[in-house]
């Protein structure tokens, strides 16, 4: 029966009943998933070696006959060893396997195999536990061999098996790169390129695979993202007006001077607000470096407005912590929404009155963790505060943007991540960036150690002595 991309897997040789289950927890039931379960790394096991002539350390493929094969315990008993010699026209090679008595019955002396494993010294010059082939097939051995993540009852000769046979049906694969790309970056084709990750014929071969399927991935997130813009430029949106006075009260009220990296990202933030489409921005900033009073900068601008806000901290601790900051930044009340904690201002509420408080406008600025959304809290915020952006991806992102019906909230993400700028336009393509580069006048720079556990005992008393003196760790 001929196979093709939309067959089953369960039509592969070796794939069936509690294969079949274990692949489908993979998320593969058809022969087109199977060509996209990429190897996550490789052997090479491309350089044949003649059995006398092997280096230590050296990842080797020998091809030969077992002229020995017997099995002994180890010194300490619990370990069953299996050593052989292999022999080909350049001299012999011992070889140990560690628990695999089975050997003694599957590899009679005088089979002629082909073993694959690295050299080691340590036992003598000899192979540790290689992979076994039938001398002449070279799938397992003597080729640069793919590795891939199993789980169940999936092996990785099983594995590696049924991918071989499926491979030729990349070539029904649609390449949906245009040729002048391909031809002008010379990258192979689609189907040459999953046919080079899975079994390449050389380390040029697999390099060029990856680059051509690096590149398709990038692409295919930069043409995701320009979906996303052209899908918010369509939303109306809560235009919200810039109101210079009272930023500059806002700013005034603060018992510190705002840093000019400040200053600018809370200028790029309203001007992003008073647009036609919402925004999207990534605040990027170090810890200390004032990401919350930029965020309370904004949360002012759309409550002078009329609107409302809404502030997602990816902890019930980091949400307090906001609230505290948030109730001394803000003049109007701010509420506080978690699995366990309703309050308004510093007034504890039960969750059935913060929701009624919510709904009548009464509540316009509420800070909480992703309960506000997984509660299904019936929520239309001009503006969504997200902290912690690496927590959010894409999809969630856009879910936001498409939850309050017609009109789509402005989102700002906060990430204390460092992350290039070119990078960040990469993966967070669907963004605009402001950083802040620069901390705060007087603000002492954060020391960082890493503590090895023997030394955690010490490590605590340090950090209680530091918050005993006031300061934060």
């Amino acid at each position: 029966m001929a196979i093709h991309l939309n067959s089953s897997v369960s039509e592969l040789p070796g794939i069936g009943g509690k294969a079949l289950q274990d692949l489908k927890t993979l998320d593969v039931s058809s022969v087109r998933d199977f060509l996209w379960y990429l190897p996550f790394r490789y052997d090479d096991f491309s350089k044949i070696t003649g059995a006398g002539k092997v280096r230590s350390g050296e990842m080797v493929t020998v091809v030969g006959t077992i002229t020995s094969l017997s099995s002994r315990p180890s010194k300490n008993r619990k370990v069953k060893l299996v050593e052989g010699v292999i022999a080909d026209q350049t001299g012999e090679l011992k070889v140990v396997w560690f628990n695999q008595e089975y050997l003694e019955r599957s590899l009679p002396v005088g089979s002629k195999v082909s073993l694959a494993g690295r050299v080691d010294f340590r036992f003598g010059k000899c192979l540790v536990n290689p992979i076994i082939e039938k001398s002449g097939t070279h799938l397992h051995t003597g080729r640069i061999v793919p590795v891939y993540g199993l789980t169940g009852s999936l092996t990785m000769r099983r594995l590696r098996e049924a991918i071989k046979i499926a491979l030729p049906t990349a070539d029904e694969m649609i390449d949906w790169l245009p040729s002048e790309i391909i031809e002008h970056e010379s990258y192979p084709t689609l189907s040459q390129a999953l046919r080079g990750v899975h079994f390449p014929d050389s380390q040029n071969e697999l390099q060029a695979a990856v680059a051509r399927l690096k590149f398709d991935e990038l692409f295919l997130h930069q043409l995701m993202f320009a979906h996303v813009r052209r899908e918010r430029a369509k939303r109306s949106v809560h235009s919200i007006p810039i109101n210079e006075s009272l930023l500059r009260m806002f700013v005034g009220s603060l018992p510190f001077e705002l840093t000019q990296a400040q200053r600018k990202a809370t200028w790029e933030i309203v001007q992003d607000m008073a647009g036609a489409s919402s925004m999207n921005r990534l605040l990027e900033g170090d810890v200390g470096s004032g990401k919350t009073v930029v965020a309370a900068a904004a949360c002012a601008s759309v409550l002078d407005a009329g609107y409302s806000v809404v502030y997602l901290a990816p902890t019930e601790i980091l949400a307090v912590q906001q609230h505290e900051a948030f109730c001394r930044l803000m003049k109007q009340p701010v509420g506080l929404f978690t699995r366990s904690q309703h309050k308004l201002g510093q007034d504890s509420l039960s969750k059935d009155q913060l929701l009624l408080s919510m709904r009548a406008g009464k509540t316009q600025c509420v800070i909480g963790t992703h309960a506000l959304l997984q509660d299904h809290v019936d929520l239309a915020p001009a503006l969504v505060i997200v902290d912690e952006q690496h927590r959010f991806g894409v999809e969630q992102r856009h879910a936001l943007l498409q939850r309050e019906g017609a009109v789509a909230p402005h989102l700002l993400s906060m990430t204390a991540t460092p992350i290039p700028r070119s990078l960040a336009i990469t993966i967070y393509g669907d963004l605009e960036l402001s950083i802040l580069n620069e901390m705060p006048q007087g603000r002492k720079p954060v020391a960082t150690a890493l503590v090895p556990e023997a030394q955690q005992k010490g490590m605590w008393g340090h950090v209680a002595a530091m918050i005993g003196q006031g300061l934060q760790a």
